[in-house]
């Protein structure tokens, strides 16, 4: 049978295109060129996001950060780490987390700064030709400013990236994790946790006002509002307030959580440790110019927990918990597989009033739809918010040494083409039902 794309009415002195002509065939670039001693098309590239027709070129992917278009292609090399490793954003090193040897090969670059509520946060990006993590391997990243990991070819993740803020990240309960903001101090009151929506103080014990009534922390807002302190009702004071929801839901400006407020201190302070408000989660951006899969662990930029007193000390209140990250993915194809988990989690509040034994930080986002819970003592913190509940628990009221309260959760974008949406079979926490999680357009030009 006769090829139907062939006419054989045409002549075949006549060449079918002019040499050095462009056209897209759907997403393939094409350039007429001699073949044989005759004219006929051939391939240039295929195009991940997509062909130009009236001016012939493969579309590039546009970051919707101040991240720079060309960034993404001026890779070299690949990156595949084979064990765990530590990115700093603020050195822009990366060093293997066992031994600190240096892992190079990327192009490293920042943007001038973006406005986190009045706040600049600049992100360091890495650039690479493709990325690879494989399972059971863990990159941590610290630092001041946000994460950007930029590739011109394929994304894959089967292990983790972890962005956290709080004592399991970076060892002290108020770190922030990269592009986040910190956790407030205890005191008389307690300090405000850092960032856009941090948690209130709760209040503390002055020798000038008896009766000690110490008040727990609020938690940091961002995607989800922070959850307050418990109110003392022996003598009112109000406990910390809960930080309000912030950020833009598109995370056009990548920005991590807030911190959680401190607690307020009894009349042993500064003497006795804790109380401290737990650190915001970090900010990761990934881009690629081809495809993004998530095929197994995550990415976890959860917020810290809030710290309680660790001392039988006068009933402090316990710290409010840092608020969830923020995670963007961009790509022509995105793809959260099954089992895998996007985790920007709020911490737990930590509890409150110590008479009967030592309080109990609460714990830590960690990578799942989990609530962190509230720490324990004879008044518990509240829980971090997370999957179909974006918002930081409230800590209960009480006579004296209220707990902390939880931390709100962050914000998950994923964009990719609008002909072919990113696929969630896996977990996001926040969830998409939640409004702190939503899918959308990656933008080519």
């Amino acid at each position: 049978d006769a090829d139907p794309d062939v006419d054989l009415d045409a002549d075949p002195d006549v060449p079918i295109c002019s040499l050095g002509e462009l056209r897209c065939a759907g997403s393939v670039l094409e350039r007429c060129s001699d073949t044989l001693g005759y004219a006929d098309w051939s391939l240039v590239s295929d195009c991940p996001a997509g062909c130009h027709s009236v001016d012939p070129r493969c579309l590039e992917v546009v970051p919707s950060t101040d991240v720079d278009p060309s960034w993404l292609s001026e890779g070299t090399a690949p990156f595949a780490p084979t064990e765990d490793f530590v990115m700093d954003t603020s050195t822009g090193v990366i060093r293997t987390a066992a031994g600190g040897v240096p892992l190079s090969g990327a192009v490293v670059r920042e943007t001038g700064g973006h406005s986190c509520g009045g706040i600049s946060v600049p992100i360091r990006s890495f650039a690479w030709t493709s990325i690879d993590i494989p399972a059971g391997v863990t990159g941590r990243v610290v630092g001041v400013g946000a994460l950007a990991l930029l590739s011109s070819g394929v994304v894959v993740i089967r292990g983790e990236i972890a962005a956290r803020g709080g004592r399991s990240a970076c060892g002290t309960v108020t770190c922030a994790g990269p592009g986040g903001f910190s956790g407030g101090s205890a005191g008389n009151p307690g300090e405000a946790g850092a960032g856009p929506c941090g948690g209130g103080g709760g209040y503390g014990y002055t020798p000038v006002f008896p009766p000690r009534d110490e008040s727990g922390g609020g938690g940091g807002g961002h995607g989800g509002a922070g959850g307050s302190g418990g109110d003392t009702t022996r003598d009112y004071h109000p406990g910390g307030t809960g930080g309000a929801i912030c950020g833009a839901a598109d995370l056009s400006d990548l920005c991590g959580g807030s911190g959680g407020g401190g607690g307020g201190a009894g009349n042993d302070w500064p003497g006795g440790p804790g109380h401290a408000g737990g650190g915001g989660g970090g900010a990761v951006q990934i881009v690629s110019a081809t495809s993004i899969e998530v095929l197994g662990g995550g990415i976890d930029v959860g917020g810290g927990g809030g710290e309680a007193d660790h001392l039988f000390s006068f009933d402090d209140g316990g710290g409010g918990a840092g608020a969830g990250g923020a995670i963007l993915l961009e790509a022509p194809s995105v793809v959260v597989a099954a089992g895998a988990v996007l985790a920007a989690n709020g911490g737990g509040g930590a509890g409150g009033d110590n008479w009967t034994g030592e309080c109990v930080d609460g714990e830590d986002g960690s990578l799942g739809a989990s609530p962190a819970a509230g720490g324990t003592g004879r008044l518990v913190g509240g829980d971090g918010g997370a999957g179909d509940d974006p918002s930081g628990g409230d800590a209960p009221d009480g006579p004296d040494g209220t707990g902390g309260g939880g931390g709100g959760a962050g914000i998950i974008r994923l964009n990719a083409l609008s002909s072919a949406p990113p696929e969630v079979l896996g977990t996001l926490s926040p969830s998409l039902v939640s409004g702190a999680a939503s899918l959308g357009a990656v933008e080519v030009r």
